[in-house]
């Protein structure tokens, strides 16, 4: 890994209070790995085990219901994908697909785990990182769901707070 990705690497929150030592190490085993327009990085349910990081390109996230693939999300510089299967190792739950050709650094599952003997500390700033980042993706999904909820008028309005005029 160059000077140029260690020095962008630092600025994306997902490495945020790690040490300079820490990244260094988890990116001495990293690859980088292009993906053409089109290609996909993994398939939905394929078993998931690194995490990537665009470097340059964009993606698109992309969930298959009865045999049509939508858009869940799109990824640009700097943004991660593959953490959900490194918290709960469960197969993927979305495909990504290279929405222009693009360059990904790919951080293996072993180089994160064994952070556990090199450091404690470090690995639960990560992990906790990896969940801040799911929780932000899981707050726009949240948001996302009651409004259509709301649009389609499937949920009931709490209006009978004692104490309380509507």
């Amino acid at each position: 890994m160059d000077k140029e990705h260690l020095k962008t690497l630092r600025t994306m929150p997902i490495f945020g209070g790690l040490s300079n030592d820490t990244i260094d190490y988890l990116f001495s085993e990293a690859k980088l790995i292009t993906r053409a327009k089109g290609d996909y990085f993994f398939h939905e349910k394929d078993k998931g085990h690194d995490l990537y990081i665009i470097q340059h390109g964009s993606a698109v996230v992309v969930k298959s219901w009865e045999n049509v693939e939508y858009i869940l999300a799109q990824l640009h510089l700097g943004d991660c994908f593959g953490e959900m299967e490194l918290i709960d190792i469960c197969p993927h739950s979305a495909s990504v697909i290279a929405e222009e050709d693009s360059e990904v650094i790919v951080i293996k599952h072993n180089s994160i785990t064994s952070l556990l003997e090199k450091s404690l500390e470090e690995y639960a700033i990560i992990m906790m990182n990896m969940g801040r980042e799911v929780s932000r993706r899981l707050r726009t999904a949240n948001k996302i769901i009651l409004e259509e909820n709301i649009k389609a008028g499937n949920l009931k309005r709490y209006l009978d707070r004692p104490g309380e005029k509507i």
